[in-house]
């Protein structure tokens, strides 16, 4: 008998779970692949519930800043408007007219803003875009715009 016979022999060959054993034939259906992936199973169920809870927590947390920041925006919104407002009630003609017409638009959006919820802004901006890309679209790039200046 040559030493690989022997070896072989002596430990048996190797299980379908790829483990080296002398029990069966080799065709025992998969048994310690089962328990390999049900003890997997018992080791991350845990780490996975906790995983859950952490994005959970996150994304809650993340709620409740786009909530505040929302709120901040309708008070900045409604500050800025009444001083357009002031502004314009002191001169006459059509600057005038213009800036009260822009007060009382950002007026209504600092109202949107505070009766509704974050989720129900996402929305309504997602149906504002898919009726109106072109519009979205120059939107978006003016407040790009606005933003790269008020950040330099």
């Amino acid at each position: 008998m040559d030493e690989a016979q022997r070896i072989d022999t002596e430990y048996g060959r190797t299980t379908p779970d790829g483990s080296f054993g002398s029990e069966g034939d080799g065709s025992s259906g998969g048994t310690g692949s089962t328990n390999i992936m049900d003890k997997a199973k018992e080791l991350l169920e845990p780490r996975m519930d906790d995983a859950k809870e952490q994005i959970d927590a996150g994304m809650d947390k993340a709620k409740e800043q786009v909530e505040v920041g929302m709120d901040k925006a309708a008070e900045g919104l409604e500050s800025t408007a009444g001083r357009i407002k002031s502004m314009s009630s002191e001169s006459d003609g059509k600057p005038a007219q213009a800036g009260v017409k822009l007060a009382e638009g950002m007026e209504g959006a600092a109202t949107y803003l505070k009766e509704h919820s974050s989720d129900e802004v996402l929305k309504d901006l997602e149906v504002f875009v898919k009726e109106h890309p072109t519009q979205a679209l120059v939107g978006a790039i003016f407040a790009g715009f606005l933003v790269g200046r008020i950040m330099r």
